[in-house]
């Protein structure tokens, strides 16, 4: 019976090593099935624990723990797997049982050094073991900066944003609100910016999954919405003034799209591709109405009607509304939409006044 449980050992090993090589090191892996799980596992727990909560920023701050909490139930995992492993592997070799190979094993794991049984095979298990944890460990250091300095520079760009167009994000606001201000010559350097973001957030996501569900500071604000609108805003822009955007306007979203489509198929396990397929225009014209009067009226230089207008944003917005939509969904971002509903109707009073 020990042997078999040795022999359990040895796969189970290769198995933790080959998840944890996969997450910390090799970059065209996939997701392992043991972090698919942890971040599954978690995401059901927190949404329907979130869901008891009556305020939105509870909500938010309960959320925030999320990935932090992944984080260490992904270590807690590997070395859990790792000292189960090691105490197959030492079972056969020692006298009294698998509690006594359970004792060494962890001794070794952790580097307690409380208990070190003798022979040729258990020493060197015990500094396979002893290197084992070690090495996890120093890996796992070594990876944290690398996850936070891309979270950093992600929520940079979010909190730049919203200090322009406020929150939550919406997309006919970042016209509106550089126009207003004054900062309209700005907005190709901004979807420069938001074009260089979203490729660098394409292949942080795909390189390290669990970093989309960190969430920013501002309850109110998330990747995913900020994405949304900048991009929202890129296609009205095009659809409003085609012969005046900029060409960066037409750079980010098809960096988007391309981004988003590989982010998507990364992240498959945890999200309902189908779930927004029939939602590529979520702005509908009844919507896109009031927002098309405000910015006419606010004087920027539309040149399409509004039937018009309207449907060439829609069919630009088909090349990304959808991934980015069931992205927000999977990491559970707060809704982009809530506050502008006073605005939207203010408007439609002023159309009908006019």
């Amino acid at each position: 019976m020990s042997w078999i449980g040795f022999t359990v050992g040895v796969a189970l090993t290769l198995f933790t090593w080959t998840t944890v090589m996969k997450t910390l090191v090799f970059t065209r892996s996939g997701v392992p099935l043991l972090e698919q799980g942890v971040i599954l596992g978690l995401r059901y727990a927190y949404a329907r624990i979130a869901q008891l909560m009556a305020s939105a920023e509870r909500r938010d701050n309960f959320l925030s723990t999320m990935a932090p909490g992944a984080l260490l139930a992904q270590l807690a995992a590997w070395l859990a797997l790792f000292f189960v492993a090691s105490a197959l592997m030492f079972w056969p070799f020692l006298d009294r049982g698998f509690a006594e190979a359970a004792r060494a094993s962890g001794s070794s794991l952790f580097t307690l050094g409380i208990s070190g049984p003798s022979g040729q095979a258990p020493t060197a298990f015990i500094f396979l073991t002893a290197a084992t944890g070690i090495v996890v460990v120093a890996l796992y250091i070594a990876y944290l900066p690398t996850l936070y300095g891309q979270f950093n520079a992600r929520e940079a760009a979010v909190s730049q944003l919203e200090s322009v167009i406020g929150a939550p994000p919406w997309g006919p606001t970042v016209l509106s609100s550089h126009h207003e201000h004054g900062l309209t010559e700005g907005l190709p350097s901004l979807y420069a910016r938001w074009d260089q973001l979203a490729a660098e957030v394409g292949v942080a996501i795909t390189h390290y999954p669990l970093l989309a569900w960190f969430r920013g500071p501002n309850a109110s604000t998330s990747w995913p919405t900020s994405l949304l609108a900048v991009l929202d805003s890129a296609a009205l822009y095009t659809a409003l003034m085609p012969a005046d955007a900029p060409l960066e306007c037409r750079a980010v979203l098809r960096t988007a799209a391309h981004t988003l489509d590989r982010v998507s198929k990364t992240m498959s396990f945890a999200v309902n591709a189908t779930a927004h397929a029939d939602r590529t225009a979520e702005i509908g014209y009844a919507d896109f109405l009031p927002e098309y009067v405000r910015l006419r009226a606010g004087g920027l230089p539309v040149t399409r009607e509004s039937e018009e207008a309207w449907a060439a944003f829609c069919e630009t917005r088909r090349s990304y509304a959808p991934q980015l939509l069931a992205l927000a969904d999977a990491v559970l971002a707060p809704a982009s939409r809530g506050r502008r509903q006073i605005e939207l109707e203010a408007a439609i009073d002023e159309l009908t006044d006019r």
